[in-house]
């Protein structure tokens, strides 16, 4: 009988395309990416909006943190790490992801405290959600914003997702933003008609 050693369990291979923006760079997530992420697992202005609110001690936020890298394996598709061009920082997560009991695939979005309102958020979103109808040509992205994330409403609107319906999950009002595939493509067609 074959026995898997360490280093073939540790060889998976998995392709993460690296994108970027004018200032960011999305990329894969590495290993120290992990302090700055279990910091911000841990901090309740991050998490207030997150799941039900509770915070991750390190244990659940490493959890946390592979199962983001997993998703790539599994689906094909998941979450960036937002590294800052200039400074090499690891500044936050944007991307796209469909979790088993998800209502559809979503795209997401999580900031670094320090580093949010300075439009980080946004440059990464959209060229995720370019990413997931031009490359992964996906019929719609939705994006699940806990009553009362303010920041995150106005950040999924810029993005053209408009309100479709309010749903309970977690034990809290959740409600739906949406874009389709042709909203999009309307969306981009209109912007380049008036640049």
């Amino acid at each position: 009988m074959n026995m898997l050693t360490k280093k073939h369990l540790t060889d998976v291979q998995y392709q993460v395309p690296v994108l970027e923006t004018e200032r960011l760079r999305l990329r894969e997530f590495r290993l120290s990416d992990f302090e700055s992420y279990a910091q911000w697992m841990s901090d309740p202005n991050f998490r207030r909006f997150l799941g039900k609110g509770e915070l991750l001690n390190r244990e659940m936020a490493w959890r946390a943190f592979c199962g983001m890298i997993g998703h790539w394996v599994l689906r094909g598709f998941g979450f960036w790490a937002l590294e800052h061009k200039q400074t090499g920082d690891y500044v936050g997560h944007v991307g796209i992801h469909y979790p088993e009991d998800w209502p559809d695939i979503e795209i997401g979005w999580g900031l670094d405290p320090k580093q949010q309102g300075q439009g980080y958020a946004f440059e990464a979103a959209e060229k995720a959600m370019q990413f997931g109808f031009e490359s992964l040509q996906l019929e719609a992205l939705i994006s699940l914003i806990v009553r009362g994330n303010q920041p995150s409403v106005n950040l999924a609107q810029k993005l053209g997702e408009k309100h479709h319906k309010v749903i309970e999950m977690m034990g809290r009002k959740v409600d739906i933003f949406r874009i389709t595939a042709d909203e999009y493509g309307e969306m981009v067609k209109n912007e380049r008609l008036t640049s």
